[in-house]
């Protein structure tokens, strides 16, 4: 599907099960677009921002994010469910850098709501490795376990 791009509407490609498009990217690619906008009014305080480059953004106000931003463009006001969205989604927090602590995802990036249509949610298997309920990790054996076992070995002789 083409992307349409004027002044008014944008028109996302269809990547989501049987071509519905990803709501989370979207609406949030919106966000910083129109929130962004609105900043530039100076009776409006932004909260949310693209960094200067483009290829991050950040949450300059976590509360007033929450209480105003947030329940304009999703159906709640946690801030802990955003961040959720945003690690189901791939962004990470840049730790290093001029966009340090600033959210970011490789295929989100100022200007390119074409890209939107690489943003998949990630699967379960997936990220991080997690040992299940039963499982215990594995640790080294303390220093009693191994004489025990030296014990052990000797006797057996």
């Amino acid at each position: 599907m083409p992307l349409a791009c004027d002044s008014l509407t944008l028109t996302y490609p269809r990547t989501g099960k049987r071509g519905v498009p990803q709501q989370f990217p979207r609406r949030l690619f919106e966000m910083l677009e129109s929130e962004s906008k609105m900043s530039g009014n100076g009776d409006y305080m932004a909260s949310i921002s693209w960094s200067d480059s483009g290829r991050a953004f950040r949450i300059l106000d976590v509360n007033l994010f929450s209480k105003v931003v947030l329940p304009r463009y999703f159906r709640t006001s946690k801030f802990s469910s955003f961040q959720r969205n945003l690690n189901l989604y791939g962004f990470s927090k840049i730790r290093r850098g001029p966009d340090t602590d600033q959210y970011a995802h490789p295929s989100f990036l100022r200007g390119y709501p074409e890209l939107l249509g690489q943003l998949r949610k990630c699967s379960k298997g997936s990220g991080r490795i997690r040992p299940s309920l039963g499982e215990r990790p594995r640790t080294p054996p303390s220093d009693n376990e191994n004489i025990v076992e030296n014990n052990n070995n000797n006797n057996n002789n």
